[in-house]
This record gives structure tokens, C-alpha cells and sequence, in this order.
């Protein structure tokens, strides 16, 4: 990588991790609008690296939550993914930088640079909600309802 793809990279990094952590802070169910803030602006990264974006949403304690999904647009009847995922949620008290807004950040900017790469297999980015406590290791976690199969029979039915 040159000097200048290295800069616009830790740019980038540095505009997503700024954007989770102090324009929208905390994430989690019991913060107002902020996990659905958060889902936005991952939604809204995807869309400009256009990607095709859709929703996994789920029911937390009598709110809606999602996963967000974003895959390139040519990818129907695909047999294959590699799956790229980060949570975009936090412990209820801390913005989250390094758990887990920096994962998030290499996630959306793999999105922005990978759809023009050539590979055995398109990718599939994963956004999940929900991997915090309290909905770790209980049915509420994120991962939990993202099944790689199931989502492929859904969205790409044959």
C-alpha cells in the first residue's frame, strides 16, 4: 500500500470510530435510539459502497433490533461466502472504541474497498447487535438468529 492509501485507510478508520463512539456513545436496547442510530450509519456506509442491504430484525424485550446485513449486488445463487462480522453494540456505560466500534470501522472499510476485488467467493458483512450483556449467551444475542443458510434461502430464493 502507498503512503497515501494508508492515510485515507486510518482516515476512514479514524471518521467510523468517531461516528460509533462519540456522535452516537453508548449502544445498547436500553439508550434511547442509539442502537438504531448505529444501524443507520452502518447501513448507509453499505449503501454507499453499494451494497445490498437488508435487515435481520429480532425482538429484545419488546424492541426491535436488527442486524444488518450487506452483500455486493451480484451474489444470487451463490453457493459460498466468506462472512465478515463485527457487533456494533456496547457495555450500556462506555462509548465502545475499542469493543467494538473498532472492528465495525475495519469492517466498513473492508465494504468500501472490497466490491471492485475479484475473489472465489463474494463476501457477506455482518453487522450484528446484541453481543453485550445482558443478551450475551442468551437467545438475544445478535449471532444467535444469523444463520449463513437460512439467510441465503430467504434472500435468494431458488
Amino acid at each position: 500500500m502507498a503512503n497515501r492509501e494508508i492515510e485515507c485507510l486510518a482516515d476512514g478508520l479514524r471518521k467510523h470510530v468517531k461516528a460509533l463512539t462519540l456522535d452516537i456513545g453508548p449502544r445498547t436496547p436500553f439508550l434511547g435510539d442509539s442502537l438504531a442510530r448505529a444501524a443507520a450509519y452502518i447501513q448507509s456506509i453499505f449503501e454507499d459502497a453499494r451494497l445490498c442491504v437488508t435487515e435481520q430484525a429480532y425482538q429484545y424485550y419488546g424492541q426491535r433490533v436488527i442486524n444488518v446485513i450487506g452483500t455486493p449486488p451480484a451474489t444470487t445463487g451463490a453457493s459460498a461466502y466468506y462472512v465478515v462480522g463485527a457487533h456494533y453494540d456496547t457495555v450500556p456505560t462506555t462509548p465502545g472504541a475499542d469493543d467494538n466500534a473498532s472492528s465495525v470501522a475495519v469492517m466498513l472499510e473492508l465494504a468500501r474497498r472490497l466490491p471492485e476485488t475479484k475473489l472465489k467467493a463474494p463476501v457477506l458483512f455482518a453487522a450484528f447487535t446484541l453481543e453485550e450483556p445482558p443478551a450475551f449467551m442468551t437467545a438475544g444475542e445478535g449471532d444467535e438468529p444469523f444463520n449463513l443458510a437460512t439467510w441465503c434461502d430467504d434472500n435468494f430464493p431458488s
